[in-house]
């Protein structure tokens, strides 16, 4: 409703008043009660439906021919108490947090690029584009504020882990079948001899990769491939160790045949890819030879340290972690801990709970455990029992006597040339109201943090909290970081998207937030968070500011890895099966003819080539009319 009032609330003569919120269903009476209000004011005032462009345009024109300068406000819109802010919405709920941010990087960062480097490098007419609209639409039911918020009803948000298990689903799928039609169609495939198989590995993002990877390896079993080697476009042989051996089966499904299965020998690789320039893939050859295949050990022995080319992690017999950055010496101390509060809030505001002391993992560790140590990874998982009061009494204003355990784990990762430190947490939460957080210490001591928000980078201090806030957490949508002069250190997130800058040099993220409660007059259990929580942090130290120091592209490189794909040079060998004609005379197999027989995928040349200090590349698409190509760029600095 456009109201035309003189007043002293606006700087025009219009006053924009909303008419109903987002609980209530559209006002069936509202015009007849306009014509009565009108009645009632005086004749040069006017109360009217308006639409919002026609209000905007108004006013706008109004403020141009009567010269008027408004006043401009700069940065966020986060100055306000709890209720107006309603920060708690952060961390309410964080398995579908961890779910949504996944599902977004599939889309953006791996299957649209993906097939947008198979569309430019000959497959004109393969981008799936009516399959990526039904799983972003898909994507987009689970997008209304108080369904990605975490704070609706537990229906609601029950159908939301459904939707996102159709989204992997349907979108791991759609992964799969790009990924088997550049390896069909590259170049080392096709000049190879049918008797060997391929490696395809993509870079989706707009940043190089030169690193290692996982691979899993498929062979007809009736190959016998005992020992294999691989080699790179140029026949140079690549690295790589096999850590397992086994014989398996595989599903076979065709358009035409009906589905069978498949006697193979499958092996774990870990090797190194190289160079792969952005948004391009990189082919390996894999050829039979003598011999069998030497399996190395999942690890070499017992001790609680790894490190690689940037990094070394140690873990005492109490579960204490110290990293220690290789170039520079940097030693941080105890890095990572799990921290336990009470929470008297419900799903929007997290509220302190009184006469309440933090709970901290110090020194309860149950078990240091070395999952995996070889010269390409190393893992160590440090298991902890939290034992935690069951719930909050609010009438009391303390937490119960009544303790329960909640199992949890921190799992330390080390990739062979990896810029960054990889964390897996992990908490069976058993204890309600209550917030648990990871709380990574660092070695950089400031005023001020820096985070990334949605197409912004933006640095807060203590301005940016309200005098009375229960909680002073800030935003991140993919890492938070501390600078001292240059010495920096970041956080990169995967769905904790709730931060706090503690005591100069703490950075502390929600991964559990259990009230219980929508509302003070709502009840809904399934905010108690009864279940595994669990998600992925990293750790990267770094020299400089964010953007001298590549912190954009480690962050993407962090949530979206190459993807990797084995397939045989007889693109035959995988669609085999029964026929679909039932005949004991009939053996033959039938296929269908390939599409794109001229299309040959270039090794290691980019489909785009992008430049510039903090400049990201947000999309790498299909137009929506199929006449080319998409792709948009945000300036993250200042």
């Amino acid at each position: 409703i456009a109201a035309c009032f003189d007043n002293e609330f606006t700087f025009t003569p219009y006053l924009l008043l909303m008419n109903g919120v987002d609980h209530l269903e559209p006002q069936a009476d509202l015009l007849p009660i306009l014509e009565e209000v009108q009645k009632k004011l005086p004749e040069d005032e006017a109360i009217m439906q308006y639409n919002m462009d026609d209000y905007v345009k108004a006013v706008d024109k109004f403020v141009k021919e009567n010269d008027i300068k408004l006043p401009v406000h700069e940065n966020e819109l986060r100055s306000g108490h709890d209720w107006e802010i309603l920060k708690g919405t952060l961390s309410s709920r964080h398995y579908l947090k961890v779910a949504n941010v996944k599902a977004q990087t599939l889309l953006e960062n791996v299957l649209e690029p993906l097939y947008s480097m198979l569309e430019k490098d000959g497959m004109n007419g393969f981008y799936p584009y009516d399959r990526l609209i039904y799983t972003w639409k898909n994507l987009l039911r689970n997008h209304p504020h108080d369904s990605s918020c975490g704070c609706s009803r537990d229906e609601v948000h029950y159908h939301m882990e459904n939707r996102y298990s159709e989204i992997f689903e349907y979108g791991n799928d759609l992964l799969r079948r790009g990924m088997i039609a550049a390896a069909n169609h590259s170049k080392v495939l096709r000049e190879a001899s049918l008797d060997d198989y391929v490696i395809t590995v993509a870079n989706t993002l707009s940043s190089e990769f030169d690193g290692m990877t996982y691979a899993e390896l498929t062979f007809i079993r009736g190959d016998e491939i005992n020992n294999f080697e691989i080699f790179d476009e140029q026949g140079n042989k690549v690295d790589f160790i096999a850590t397992r051996k086994y014989d398996d089966y595989i599903d076979v499904f065709s358009p035409i045949n009906l589905p069978g299965t498949i006697d193979v020998t499958k092996y774990d690789i870990y090797m190194k890819t190289g160079k792969i320039t952005p948004f391009s893939f990189k082919n390996f050859l894999v050829k039979k030879t003598c011999g069998d295949m030497e399996i190395t050990p999942a690890k070499c022995c017992d001790c609680p340290e790894i490190e690689n080319e940037y990094f070394k992690v140690a873990v005492d017999e109490k579960g204490k972690i110290t990293l220690t950055e290789k170039a520079s010496g940097r030693v941080i101390d105890d890095v990572l801990k799990f921290e336990d509060v009470a929470d008297a809030g419900e799903s929007y505001v997290f509220v302190t709970g009184k006469n309440d002391t933090p709970i901290l993992s110090d020194g309860t560790a149950t078990s240091v455990e070395v999952l995996e140590k070889n010269e390409y990874v190393g893992r160590i998982k440090v298991s902890y029992d939290l034992l935690l009061p069951v719930d909050y009494d609010k009438k009391a204003e303390k937490r119960t006597d009544e303790k329960v355990v909640s199992k949890a784990s921190l799992e330390i990762i080390l990739r062979k040339d990896e810029k960054f430190v990889g964390v897996k947490y992990a908490v069976d939460n058993k204890s309600k109201s209550h917030r648990t957080r990871v709380l990574v210490s660092t070695d950089a001591t400031s005023d001020v943090s820096t985070a990334d928000i949605p197409y912004d980078v933006v640095t807060h201090g203590e301005e940016a909290h309200y005098i009375e806030t229960y909680s002073k957490v800030l935003p991140n949508t993919s890492f938070a970081s501390i600078n001292q002069n240059g010495k920096g250190f970041a956080v990169f997130t995967n769905g904790a998207h709730e931060y706090e800058h503690m005591d100069g040099n703490k950075l502390a993220f929600s991964i559990i937030r259990a009230t219980g409660l929508i509302s003070e007059s709502v009840t809904e259990t399934g905010n108690q968070c009864i279940r595994l929580i669990e998600g992925e942090l990293a750790l990267c130290p770094f020299e400089g500011d964010v953007f001298s120091a590549g912190i954009l592209q480690l962050v993407q490189r962090f949530r979206a890895p190459v993807s990797v794909c084995h397939t045989s040079c007889d693109t035959r060998k995988f669609e085999g099966g029964r026929p679909c004609v039932q005949d004991s005379e009939l053996h033959e197999f039938f296929y269908l003819p390939d599409a794109y027989p001229k299309a040959s995928i270039p090794s290691n040349i980019p489909a785009l080539s992008v430049e510039g200090d903090g400049i990201q590349v947000s999309a790498f698409k299909r137009s929506e009319d199929g006449s080319g190509l998409v792709v948009r760029f945000v300036n993250l600095s200042d």
